[in-house]
């Protein structure tokens, strides 16, 4: 119950503020400003507010704040909320929201609580303002210039990097590369030397066997790494040059001393027909 001029008024706990009140003991006796929100003459029953005017005094302070913005401006908030689409924050009574891909150029983030917390201070860039609806579209990765433009020319396809493992499923592994960057290597390409399993916290070798600027992908292969090493002599073996071929000379036959007793007695047959002939 509030006394307004002497006309007693009543006071809803929800129209006190705009936060949640737990302890109305506190307000017992104190001056405040209260709107009236509805009267019944009748009844004799008034209606206040003192949320109403805190609420018209934000709304002011918001058209002042938005009107003042610019894209690109960059600015310090407080996470206000966290949702499993993006981040709240809190501009010093204007809200906006960071969009969960635009909390990170190289991190697949799963939920934006593996990136901040509520009560967190970071910066944001504004990329969009609708001031019609007074909301802000905000970024955070934009504090810095995309690198993936340079990422293309560090790990493009069959480049062997070093790599972190920092996560283990069923499909396979992220591995975290040398710039922070992440990237995936499949179940299949994520086979030991040694057959032993792959855990998080391993460093390894991975080669590059996708590279997408696009779709911001990375995908890995460790197996590759090891698997061609070892067909690398079986392949420089096939491709060694073949000696030529010597061309095969006629085979002589051998000759016998039968077959020189037959060559005696026919060269003694034809001299013996020779003689008569000479007569």
């Amino acid at each position: 119950i509030v006394d307004v001029l002497g006309t007693e008024a009543f006071l809803p706990g929800s129209q006190i503020d705009v936060k949640p009140i737990h302890d109305y003991d506190i307000f017992v006796g104190k001056t405040m400003e209260f709107k009236i929100v509805k009267v019944n003459p009748d009844f004799r029953n008034v209606v206040v507010s003192h949320k109403a005017l805190i609420e018209a005094e934000l709304e002011a302070q918001r058209k002042e704040i938005i009107s003042h913005l610019e894209k690109g401006q960059v600015l310090e908030g407080t996470v206000k909320a966290i949702m499993q689409y993006g981040v709240f924050m809190d501009l010093g009574g204007v809200d906006g929201l960071i969009h969960i891909s635009d909390l990170s150029w190289t991190k697949k983030i799963k939920h934006p609580n593996e990136f901040t917390q509520i009560g967190a201070e970071i910066e944001v860039v504004v990329l969009e303002i609708d001031k019609e609806n007074r909301r802000l579209s905000l970024g955070h990765k934009q504090l810095e210039e995309n690198p993936w433009e340079e990422l293309a020319a560090k790990y493009g396809v069959d480049t062997v990097v070093e790599g972190k493992v920092a996560e283990v499923a069923d499909k396979g592994a992220v591995v975290v590369l040398e710039d922070g960057v992440e990237g995936f290597c499949t179940a299949r390409h994520l086979q030991k030397e040694d057959k032993s399993p792959v855990a998080v916290g391993d460093t390894l070798n991975f080669k590059v066997i996708e590279f997408n600027r696009d779709a911001k992908r990375i995908l890995l292969s460790h197996l590759r790494t090891w698997e061609e090493r070892k067909e690398a002599p079986v392949k420089e073996a096939k491709a060694a040059p073949k000696k030529e071929a010597q061309p095969e000379l006629p085979k002589m036959e051998k000759t016998t001393l039968g077959d020189l007793s037959v060559l005696a007695d026919l060269k003694a047959s034809m001299a013996a027909e020779e003689k008569p002939a000479k007569k």
